[in-house]
């Protein structure tokens, strides 16, 4: 039985640490914990952007089948202006998008004093490692909290417009998705809407809807039902 999948696990191993580095700068280094905080956001910016791009690049270089179709990004902006609904769609993304960073914020500094000071009764000392448990207790909680609140603002589906694609015999490549073939069918699942001319990928795990746009989705539809392995 599957408990955590990949990303799951690794998000939590980085709340983890993130817990555990702030608790210990708060609490051994307090003079360096501004600048230390500082280099910890740039380098989990810079990790946060590489790893999924060193991922679909390792993804990319192992699909090596044959071509089969291949939607112009041209086909796919053009099918895209035309779907008048696709506002509607994005408006809640872009809203929470936008809300997410000012709620976490907001709940960090109006939780951080009045539960520090809480805390103190509960965990008494003044030593390191009273003060260490105090600070871990009080970034756990804050932190948790955020990550709640991150995930019910966040919409069960995040809409992720492809710009063209390539549908190779063993996966498809695209400029900012790349899958194997055969498609895991508990992870994924495929939508077909011909009215509106687009085929989905719909990522169960990360709630990413990868949405190809194109004129001719039957066609699509064949490539990915003979290769892909979901019906």
């Amino acid at each position: 039985m599957k408990i955590l999948s990949k990303q799951a696990l690794t998000s939590f191993i980085i709340t983890a640490i993130s817990i555990l580095f702030f608790a210990g700068i708060t609490t051994y280094l307090p003079g360096y914990a501004t600048l230390l905080f500082i280099l910890y956001v740039i380098v989990y910016m810079v990790l946060f952007s590489l790893i999924p791009r060193r991922a679909r690049k390792r993804t990319e270089a192992e699909v090596r089948g044959s071509l089969i179709l291949r939607v112009t990004p041209e086909e796919s902006i053009n099918t895209m202006s035309k779907d008048v609904e696709l506002v509607n769609e994005l408006k809640p993304q872009m809203i929470a998008t936008l809300a997410i960073p000012f709620a976490s914020i907001g709940i960090w500094f109006a939780l951080y004093s009045p539960l520090k000071s809480l805390l103190q009764s509960f965990v008494p000392g003044s030593d390191l490692h009273s003060l260490f448990l105090q600070n871990l207790l009080l970034y756990t909680i804050i932190i948790a909290l955020i990550r709640i609140i991150n995930y019910l603002m966040m919409p069960k589906k995040m809409i992720i417009p492809l710009n063209g694609c390539e549908i190779y015999s063993d996966g498809i490549k695209s400029s900012n998705l790349a899958l194997k073939f055969p498609l895991d069918g508990r992870r994924y699942r495929v939508e077909f809407n011909a009215r509106r001319g687009f085929v989905e990928i719909y990522d169960k795990e990360t709630r990413y809807a990868y949405r190809l746009y194109t004129n001719n989705v039957e066609k699509v539809r064949s490539a990915i039902e003979r290769y892909a392995g979901l019906r």
